[in-house]
């Protein structure tokens, strides 16, 4: 059943109230935490729910999060959290269950009376064009690329499906907030708004617990993979970079894995099949400290995702940098447009790419300490509340509460 926050009879200036669409976190334990200004530990960046709750309570909003998986429901504060799930699907189930998905947020928009819907979830533009049926503005906060960064844009016979929603969003999104560069270009590609409508936001850290450092200088280096374990990521990639690389240096590198899914046992049995025990360490999924730890102690982060996975940033290699720590980064991820200097290109599902990045690493002090230097701007910018977020995501609203004017024609 949902929450029922009826509106107020207001003798003032009426409450905005706002529907917030969250994806797979868990909004309701941070909404608990954030309540009683608990910091949040179990990640590094400050989390996205959070601070849409920081907006709600600096402007009065009575606020509404719907996360898209069953978790429990909660209100405090003003601000509510009930689950509305979104079904998993595959083909043509999948394009109907965004669709129902869409219809089934604009239902609760208009049992809600919402002023405003932020939309973070992941969801086809398809299911973009269902939620528009509400009548109310939305901004859109974007987290996942349309297509994969550094492949050609699909054209429109190919994904008529793609395009034609995408353009036809105008209708109802008045603002979008993007977590990249490459999200950005491709909004502005999909003709989706006018690009002074779309902002580029870069996820914020504290500092306290990414401490900047020298790199370490004892033997063997450690290379530092962190994230899910899926054929996707590119972890059998950097198992045969591992291989190459131990067979010319025996004991100059350790590989560090850490996180868990569902090709973690395969790729520990791969590396068991390339004789790399000794060589590879699986961590499994690892809290805030732990990973600072393990980021402190590398030489370098590995991030090496491949073609067939839409990243939409990718954080590991932000938060090597904060500590001084330059990345091994697939050009598919779209993390290097904010990395820049402070990352290692490497071409996707190339092994030997990752093997030529540690070694040029490792043999060029000049190169290495170039790409070290280069990481205290990364360390700036995600430091920086202004380009955070929180901003962002108050200046679309701002945007998108405004009354639609029509441009005056001359008689």
């Amino acid at each position: 059943m949902l929450i029922r926050m009826n509106r107020p009879i207001a003798h003032d200036a009426p409450t905005t109230r706002v529907l917030f669409a969250a994806g797979s976190g868990d909004v309701a334990g941070t909404l608990l935490r954030w309540h009683r200004s608990e910091p949040d530990t179990r990640i590094m960046a400050e989390a996205y729910s959070a601070q849409i709750y920081d907006i709600a309570r600096e402007r009065a909003w009575t606020l509404l999060a719907q996360p898209n998986h069953p978790c429990p429901a909660v209100v405090r504060a003003g601000i509510a959290v009930h689950p509305l799930p979104k079904r998993p699907a595959r083909g043509w189930r999948y394009l109907a269950e965004e669709v129902r998905y869409g219809l089934a947020l604009a239902a609760a928009a208009r049992r809600f009376d919402a002023d405003l819907l932020i939309v973070a979830t992941g969801i086809h533009p398809l299911g973009h064009l269902a939620l528009c049926t509400a009548r109310r503005p939305v901004v859109l906060s974007l987290h996942n690329t349309f297509w994969t960064r550094g492949t050609a844009p699909p054209r429109l016979h190919h994904r008529p499906g793609l395009h034609l929603p995408a353009r036809l969003l105008r209708l109802g999104v008045r603002a979008a907030v993007c977590v990249s560069e490459e999200i950005h270009r491709q909004v502005v590609h999909l003709r989706i708004l006018d690009p002074v409508r779309v902002a580029v936001f870069i996820p914020q850290y504290r500092l306290e617990a990414l401490p900047w450092s020298d790199p370490p200088t004892r033997e063997p280096r450690q290379l530092l993979f962190a994230g899910r374990i899926e054929h996707h990521k590119g972890v059998e990639d950097i198992l045969l970079a591992a291989r190459t690389l131990e067979s010319e240096r025996p004991g100059r590198y350790h590989w560090r894995i850490a996180g868990d899914g569902p090709h973690l046992e395969h790729a520990k049995a791969v590396a068991h099949r390339l004789g790399l025990d000794a060589a590879i360490r699986f961590l499994g999924r690892l809290d805030r400290d732990a990973l600072a730890a393990e980021i402190n102690d590398c030489f370098a982060t590995l991030t090496p995702t491949r073609t067939s996975f839409r990243e939409g940033l990718a954080k590991l290699p932000l938060e090597g940098a904060a500590c001084g720590r330059p990345a091994i980064v697939s050009t598919a991820v779209p993390a290097a447009d904010l990395l820049a200097d402070a990352a290692e290109p490497v071409r996707p599902s190339e092994p030997e790419d990752i093997a030529r990045a540690v070694r040029a690493l490792d043999d060029q002090p000049d190169h290495y300490r170039h790409r070290h230097h280069a990481c205290r701007r990364v360390r700036e910018l995600i430091s920086n509340p202004a380009l955070g977020y929180r901003a962002r995501v108050a200046e679309a609203a701002d945007t998108a509460l405004k009354p639609r004017t029509r441009p005056t024609r001359p008689r």
